[in-house]
Formats: structure tokens, C-alpha cells, sequence
């Protein structure tokens, strides 16, 4: 990108007020854009030829007087030193890093390197006024930041579940629907008429909430303390847990979590960036290395919030001041919110398949002899606090397996896979007579009537050679698509030689103004 120099404050000082008798020199140093990608730039005065005076004599028509080539452009390795942690979203090279962000483009274009921003936001098209904001060449590291933003939700659950312990009347059947008894609670104080006619609609919805927190409990009481899940339970569970999950988690607490959520990490994040960073930490010196991949991991580096300088184009008017002055607050705001979106929606997914797993693993794998049951139990030993293991409301000894749901269809279930498993081979001449002599006589005579005719097709296209054609036209046509493919192939390939030849273009200029370079130093001279 071209330096101070190039830009067309430098050259305002040349301009002599008469206007008619300038230079070439002068010409070419008010002209030049100030972002320019494409053709190099005019050549500059020192390069340019003298201009003859009028008492010279004039020279020869055959001495043509060729400027030198130009030197060329020394890249300077330490540009591009910094923290550039996001990819350009318009650069087909993958590994060109993001310098600005555009704040009115389109969502998931923001992110632009210099040459894309000089492109995106030419000044002879629609999007030259665009708010544009450099990205600081050093990225703090904030570990109390990471930390709130990875940690928050689960923390608050584990919370939660430290206040909770089981329901009173879990074990006698009892619908456990706290969250529509409050609702139900509140209406009834505000009007007894009211909640006794709405009475019947609160049914559905506690059925539902009580199979989400069933799903839970019994992992913990009849798969982890007690061994006496089922398959049937499971499954039941699961489905009202599923609708629960999908119409009351997804559509009502995801929002509003998101929303809190979304407001403290905000309001943490304008506090902790007074706050020093992992890398001017003395205590963590010796351990700034592990600390910074921690935070890597926890929050990786492409998905924070960047940090920029003030843009540099200066304001329209007051209006748009205070626009973007104070917009960067719900600018924030909004990046968070979707952070929050999709880590709550993930989330909530993954607290629906926790228990499912748990009990699955645990009834399906146990009966391999491995000791999964005793790995969850001592998860759950440091995991679940004491008033779910010494809860008032149950008694441990007397949960028993569910007999006939439970019981007797894992024995019929065990029973037929180990009889299809060991007598599968033998049995299957005997079990298809039985079948032929168990079976309907409607059935057995519809079989007899298609059976010849499926015989006679088969002759007949055997005999003749329809299956030969049959085969023949699969491989033509297979031979077909090859060739057709190794054709495209060929052609492409020709197509990426011409387009990497470097001949046949055409080249142009384009021109930004106010590009911001990221240079902190500038900062305090900024209009803002």
C-alpha cells in the first residue's frame, strides 16, 4: 500500500497560485490517488524529465530521452508484524490477514485487507463514506474476559444444580414441572377465577417439562445410584424431553439467556480492557506461554472481538458523531449477542444429549463387562452434591427395576437376539417352512400366481440377451461420464494455465480516501 508520501496532502505545498504554468512534476503530484491498486503510480518528479527552456536549442528528432525503469518496491517485513488474527473475507488467498473492519458492509464482509478495502470502497463507487476502522496491530489478551465468556453458562447450571436436589414426590409418579407451577402460582395470585378456568391448559406443558427434568433425574437416580433404567423409560423420556427442548428451551430460555448473557459480557469486556493483559502480567511471566494457549483454546482467536483505532474519515455532521461515537457500544453488543446464540443453542443441544448418552452407555455397554457404570459413578461422586445422594424425598432401597416394561422385555429382547445369533444359520430352512405353513392361504396364493411369471421374465431375458443389454448400456453410459469428465478435466486444466500466464490484462486504478493504516501513533490527531 503507498505511504504518507503518496497521499495527496503531500502534495497541496507544489500547487503555484498562478494555476495555468505547472509542471509535469506538479500535475502528476496533485493527481495521484490516494489508495491506489492496479498500475503503479506516475513517475515522480525526480524521475520525470527536465523541461527544455525556450532559449534551448531544440534536439534532435531521434534522441528520445527514456526514463530509467523504476526501482523496485522494497517490502518492508515488519508491515505486516502484528496480531492478524481474522482472514480477509474477500481475498481468494486464504492466508491473506484482515487489517480494517468495515462497519456497513454486509455481515460476514467486514473483515478486509488493504487492497480488498481500497477495492470494496473505491471512491468513484457507493461505498467510499463507509465507517472503516483499522485493527490494532496488538491484540490483548484478556483471561478474565475469555474465562466469563466461556465459563458463564456452565457455571451458573452447575449453580443451579447445587441449590436443587430431587423433588419432592419423584418417586410416587408425581408431575415435576416447577417452572409451570411458578407460572401457575402467579396467575393464581393475581386471579383465582382466571387460573382455575386456564387450569387444563398448564396440563400439557407440566407433562412436558416433567420428562426434560425426569431425563436428568433418572440418569442420576435409576442409571448412576440404583441400575434399574429401561429402555422403555428411556425412550418415553427422551420424546417428551425432545418436545420440551424444542418448543419451551430453544424458543423461549435461549432468547432470553442470550440477552443477559449478551449484556454482562459487554459490560465485562469494557471492564477488563482497562485491566492488564496476560503478557504484561509479572506473576505469569514464567507462564504467559501455557496461559496464552489456554485462552486460545478456550476462546479461539478468530471468534473475539477485534480491537480497532477510530476510523479515519471525519464526521458528515454532528449527527453522525454521535452515531458512531456511541455506536460502538451496541456494535459490541450485537457481536456478543451472537456469540452468545450460538454457544447457548449448542449448549442446551448438549445438555439434551448428556443424560441420553449416560443411560445408553451404561445399559447397552455394561453387558460387555466393562466397568462404565463405575466410571460415571465416580464422575458423579465429585460432580453431584450431597443433597441428591442424601436427598429427605427418596430412598435409594426402595427404587426397584420396572417389571414389565423393564424386566420382561430385556429378557424377550435378550432372548430373540441370542437365538437369531446362534441359531440364525440353522434355523433358517425350518423357519422358512414354518413360515410357508404358518403363512395365509390369500398370501401363498398370490405368490403362486407371481412366482411363474417372475420365472418366465427371467428366462426371457436371459435368453435373449437382455441382460447383456442391460449391462452394455450401464457401461456405456459409465464410459461415457468418464470420458466426459476426463474431457472437463483437460479443459479446465488449459483454462488455469492461461489464467496463471500472467498476460492479457487489464489493468486499473482505484483510489480511497481516508484509508486507515492501523498506525497508533496517529491516533491522537484523529478528528475523533
Amino acid at each position: 500500500m503507498p505511504d504518507k508520501k503518496d497521499s495527496p496532502g503531500s502534495g497541496r505545498g507544489s500547487k503555484k497560485k498562478g494555476g495555468k504554468n505547472r509542471t509535469a512534476s506538479d500535475l502528476s503530484e496533485k493527481e495521484a490517488p490516494e489508495a491506489v491498486v492496479g498500475t503503479a503510480p506516475a513517475a515522480s518528479s525526480a524521475t520525470a524529465p527536465a523541461v527544455v527552456p525556450a532559449t534551448a536549442p531544440a534536439a534532435p528528432a531521434t534522441a528520445v530521452a527514456v526514463p530509467p525503469p523504476p526501482a523496485p518496491v522494497k517490502t518492508d517485513k515488519k508491515a505486516d508484524d502484528g496480531d492478524w488474527w481474522w482472514k480477509c473475507t474477500r481475498c481468494r488467498n486464504k492466508k491473506s490477514f484482515a487489517k480494517v473492519v468495515c462497519l456497513e458492509c454486509p455481515k460476514g464482509k467486514q473483515f478486509l485487507c488493504h487492497k480488498c478495502c481500497a477495492l470494496e470502497h473505491d471512491w468513484d463507487g457507493n461505498q467510499r463514506f463507509h465507517s472503516v476502522e483499522a485493527i490494532h496491530p496488538k491484540q490483548t489478551t484478556f483471561l478474565l474476559s475469555a474465562l466469563l465468556d466461556a465459563f458463564l453458562l456452565p457455571m451458573t447450571i452447575f449453580f443451579v444444580i447445587r441449590q436443587t436436589g430431587i423433588p419432592e414426590g419423584y418417586n410416587d409418579g408425581i408431575d415435576v414441572c416447577p417452572i409451570v407451577d411458578r407460572f401457575r402460582e402467579a396467575l393464581f395470585s393475581f386471579d383465582a377465577g382466571v387460573s382455575l378456568y386456564t387450569k387444563h391448559y398448564f396440563y400439557f406443558g407440566c407433562n412436558l417439562e416433567d420428562g426434560y427434568i425426569r431425563l436428568w433425574l433418572d440418569a442420576f437416580v435409576r442409571c448412576i445410584a440404583t441400575d434399574t433404567d429401561s429402555i422403555i423409560l428411556l425412550v418415553l423420556t427422551a420424546l417428551k424431553a425432545y418436545a420440551f427442548h424444542t418448543f419451551i428451551i430453544k424458543k423461549l430460555f435461549v432468547p432470553v439467556g442470550v440477552f443477559f448473557e449478551a449484556i454482562v459480557s459487554t459490560l465485562f469486556y469494557f471492564g477488563t480492557t482497562m485491566l492488564p493483559d496476560v503478557d504484561s502480567w509479572r506473576i505469569a511471566r514464567p507462564f504467559r506461554h501455557l496461559l496464552t494457549k489456554a485462552v486460545d483454546k478456550i476462546q479461539p482467536k478468530a471468534k473475539r472481538l477485534p480491537k480497532t483505532l477510530p476510523r479515519s474519515r471525519p464526521m458528515f455532521q454532528f449527527e453522525d458523531y454521535f452515531k458512531y461515537r456511541y455506536g460502538r457500544i451496541p456494535r459490541q453488543y450485537n457481536w456478543f449477542r451472537e456469540t452468545a446464540s450460538n454457544r447457548l443453542t449448542a449448549f442446551s443441544r448438549v445438555v439434551f444429549c448428556i443424560p441420553v448418552v449416560v443411560r445408553v452407555c451404561v445399559m447397552f455397554l455394561a453387558m460387555t463387562g466393562l466397568p462404565f457404570r463405575w466410571f460415571f459413578e465416580a464422575i458423579a461422586q465429585v460432580v453431584v452434591p450431597d443433597n441428591f445422594w442424601n436427598s429427605p424425598n427418596i430412598n435409594f432401597s426402595q427404587v426397584t427395576k420396572d417389571g414389565y416394561s423393564g424386566v420382561m422385555l430385556e429378557s424377550f429382547a435378550m432372548g430373540v437376539v441370542n437365538f437369531v445369533a446362534s441359531k440364525a444359520m440353522t434355523w433358517v430352512p425350518h423357519i422358512t417352512n414354518h413360515i410357508v405353513a404358518k403363512s395365509p392361504p390369500l398370501v401363498l396364493w398370490i405368490v403362486g400366481i407371481l412366482w411363474p411369471h417372475v420365472k418366465f421374465l427371467h428366462e426371457c431375458l436371459w435368453d435373449n440377451y437382455i441382460y447383456l443389454v442391460f449391462f452394455t448400456v450401464f457401461m456405456v453410459r459409465w464410459t461415457f461420464r468418464f470420458l466426459y469428465k476426463r474431457v472437463k478435466d483437460r479443459q479446465q486444466g488449459q483454462f488455469n494455465k492461461l489464467a496463471e500466464d500472467g498476460q492479457d490484462f487489464t489493468e486499473f486504478q482505484c483510489k480511497m480516501k481516508w484509508l486507515p493504516h492501523g498506525n497508533v501513533a496517529n491516533v491522537a490527531s484523529n478528528p475523533w
